[in-house]
């Protein structure tokens, strides 16, 4: 077994024909919120991006989003008291700030190490995806779904600030009005809507169908000459500074979100 082939509780990765591919067994953005599943998986994104010789990156999701549950989540999460966080003695900052900072170096590394890779990368949906998910695909350079998918922009209705990868990167696929208007309304929008409106690249009609497409357009995409597509991507995507800055927005935006919802609902 290579370097590239292992079992996590969270995710599985293969080395398929020079191609890694990634299935992520939960709901995705545990790789956000668990320290332990984001350090595995940014170790594999690292190692990658060391690997120069492979062929590309392919990141399949079978999305499980439930708002509901994420509400209840997040509504036990601040009827908590809001001590202040120390761990060996020392003291963080109280811990909504805490929070929204790990969110924010969660999310910050996994974007910029994503829009740094050689490789051509492909991302691959299927079911009920999260519009945060949806977010971070967009540093990939191509999305694939099935034609069953759907995209629930209501995991702003948690009361969570949209992360830059939906407020800074999205409306340079759709614009800022149509951006503005999934993201407030907490739309959920199907497969062919999200083509039509350039957040997905193409349509598949079943899970098989998925997993062999986002490997042909790895090679699709790399068949030329493999290193424009990090070229392209940087000319494309936001540069580090951009991402940077909008990720310092971003911790500031959270920490205030978190305690207007302490505030609303009574528990500070």
């Amino acid at each position: 077994m290579g370097k590239f082939d292992m079992t996590k509780e969270e995710f599985e990765s293969n080395l398929v024909d020079g191609t890694v591919v990634v299935q992520l067994r939960s709901e995705a953005l545990d790789i956000v919120t668990k320290p332990a599943m984001n350090r595995e998986y940014f170790e594999l994104l690292e190692s990658i991006n060391e690997s120069p010789e492979l062929r590309g990156y392919v990141q399949m999701h079978e999305g499980h989003w439930d708002s509901r549950q994420a509400v209840q989540a997040l509504a036990q999460f601040i009827s908590q008291d809001d001590e202040m966080y120390s761990r060996a003695g020392r003291y963080y900052g109280y811990l909504h700030e805490v929070v929204a900072s790990r969110f924010k170096n969660s999310i910050g590394r996994i974007l910029l190490t994503l829009m740094e890779l050689d490789q051509p990368t492909v991302a691959g949906l299927r079911g009920v995806i999260s519009g945060e998910y949806l977010g971070l695909t967009l540093a990939f350079d191509a999305r694939v779904a099935t034609v069953d998918t759907q995209i629930a922009f209501d995991n702003v209705r948690t009361g969570w600030l949209g992360s830059p990868g939906l407020t800074h990167l999205m409306p340079r696929y759709v614009g800022a009005g149509a951006a503005t208007s999934l993201i407030h309304s907490g739309s959920t929008i199907d497969a062919s809507q999200a083509h039509a409106i350039g957040l997905i690249t193409e349509i598949v009609d079943t899970g098989e169908e998925l997993d062999e497409r986002c490997r042909n357009k790895i090679a699709e995409i790399g068949g030329n000459h493999r290193h424009l597509a990090k070229l392209h991507r940087q000319q494309i995507l936001p540069p580090h500074e951009e991402i940077r800055s909008a990720l310092e927005r971003y911790n500031d935006g959270m920490a205030k979100s978190v305690f207007a919802l302490r505030r609303s609902t009574g528990s500070s």
